[in-house]
C-alpha cells in the first residue's frame, strides 16, 4: 500500500513498501518543470501505516516494522536515514492519503545487457585458380609467357622463347650466299663477267673478248 501528502507548496511526498525495501519518493514542481529524487532503506515490512512529522528543519518519517521503528529525514531535496531517534512531540503530524500510483515506480526496470555472441569464424577460401597448373599440388600458379609462377610449392619455371624472337649469329647459309660466275655446282654461267657478251654453257673462251671462262 503507497501513501501520499504535501510537504510544502508544490512539494508532494510518497512513501511505499515493497517487500522489505521502504520507498521515499520527492516529486517537487515550480515554474512549469517537475524535479524527482527517490530512494530506498531496507526496513522490513510495515506492520502499521507510517507516519510523516513537520518540523522547522524539514520533515521526519516513521516506519513502524516487526523490526522496530526507523525515521526518515527529507530536508529540502536531500533524503537521509535518522541514526539517533528525533523528538517529535513538537512536531506537526502530517495526514497521509492512499494512492494507488508512485512517479517512477511503474517504469519496468532496465534489462541487463546480453553478452555478444561471439563471431561465427569465416570459411576457408577455396584455392584460387589463374590459369592451367602443370602440379596438381599447386593452390595458385599465374603464367606469363615465357614465365610461369606457381606458389604452394614455389616453384618458377621459364619457358624458351619462340626460335624468331632469337637474334641469329649465325653466318648466312649457303643459299642465301651470292652465287659467283664460274664457281662449280651453281647455275650454269649465261654470261661473260668481262664483257658481258652471253655466252653458253659449253664455252671456256668468250667469242667476243677471248677472255677465259672458268
Amino acid at each position: 500500500m503507497a501513501y501520499v501528502c504535501e510537504i510544502g507548496p508544490g512539494t508532494q511526498l510518497y512513501l511505499d513498501n515493497q517487500a522489505s525495501q521502504t520507498l521515499v519518493t520527492l516529486v517537487s514542481q515550480s515554474l512549469g518543470q517537475q524535479q524527482q529524487s527517490r530512494s530506498g532503506y531496507t526496513t522490513g515490512p510495515w506492520t502499521s501505516p507510517p507516519t510523516v512529522a513537520l518540523m522547522p528543519q524539514g520533515c521526519v518519517i516513521t516506519v513502524f516494522t516487526a523490526q522496530g521503528d526507523s525515521q526518515i529525514q527529507v530536508q529540502g531535496s536531500a533524503i537521509a536515514a535518522v541514526h539517533s531517534p528525533v523528538d517529535l512531540r513538537q512536531a506537526q503530524q502530517i495526514q497521509l492519503q492512499h494512492t494507488a500510483t508512485v512517479p517512477g515506480a511503474t517504469m519496468p526496470p532496465m534489462e541487463s545487457m546480453r553478452p555478444m555472441q561471439p563471431m561465427e569464424p569465416m570459411n576457408p577460401m577455396p584455392p584460387m585458380q589463374m590459369g592451367n597448373s602443370a602440379s596438381s599440388n599447386s593452390t595458385l600458379s599465374m603464367s606469363m609467357n615465357p614465365m610461369t609462377m606457381r606458389m604452394g610449392t614455389m616453384s618458377m619455371q621459364m619457358s624458351s622463347p619462340p626460335a624468331s624472337s632469337v637474334p641469329s649469329s649465325a653466318p648466312p647459309s649457303a643459299a642465301s650466299t651470292p652465287v659467283s660466275e664460274g664457281t662449280e655446282g651453281t647455275k650454269p654461267r649465261q654470261f661473260c663477267s668481262q664483257c658481258g657478251a652471253k655466252v653458253a654453257p659449253a664455252d671456256r673462251f668468250c667469242s667476243q673478248c677471248g677472255h677465259r671462262l672458268t
